[in-house]
């Protein structure tokens, strides 16, 4: 039979409770390092992951802005149809109603030109014969229409703009009709 082992700690009091502490030091200094090994091993296992992740995200970053593109070039295929058609339309007008496109346009753009932030135009009418433009909107504020209708009274191009009186009755939000005679060719110098 064996005889068991027996074990005597004869050290005093104080040194048994200093080892005590040096040994659960060392084990939590022992389990710090084992962590922070794992961690450091788990860091270097997942880098590939990282890396696959931030490519595959500068490729879907990519792809987004060339969709974006791509969805800018279709609405402006879109408009640009439908700009053709318009036009398709407009040569089966008559040569006598045909609008010179250079000065309408150039009307719209003075007009444009003249809008100030709280402007809303709604329609445009141009009268090729008696050479006015009467045009239609709304104004968020009366300060932002007296603004626009000096602009326009300023314009070199425009004979007399008329504004009627009932423009002005409202402070804010007013529906405006605005009456513009245009200066004739033989006016111009």
């Amino acid at each position: 039979m064996q005889t068991p082992i027996v074990s005597l700690n004869l050290l005093p009091l104080e040194d048994k409770k200093r080892l005590g502490h040096e040994r659960m030091s060392r084990f939590f200094k022992l389990s710090l390092s084992i962590t922070a090994g794992i961690f450091f091993i788990g860091d270097i296992l997942l880098l590939p992951s990282f890396f696959f992740l931030y490519f595959e995200h500068k490729g879907l970053v990519q792809q987004d802005v060339l969709l974006e593109r791509n969805t800018q070039t279709e609405r402006a295929q879109t408009v640009e149809a439908r700009i053709k058609e318009i036009n398709a339309k407009l040569k089966r007008f008559p040569k006598e109603h045909e609008l010179t496109a250079s000065s309408v346009t150039r009307f719209v753009a003075d007009i444009s030109d003249s809008m100030r932030a709280g402007i809303i135009l709604k329609s445009f009418t141009y009268q090729k014969e008696e050479g006015n433009i009467s045009i239609r909107g709304s104004a968020a504020r009366r300060d932002n229409l007296l603004a626009f209708i000096s602009q326009l009274r300023e314009n070199p191009a425009f004979k007399n703009v008329e504004s009627p009186v009932a423009n002005l009755l409202l402070e804010e939000l007013i529906e405006f009709d605005i009456h513009i005679s245009l200066i004739e060719k033989n006016e111009k110098k």
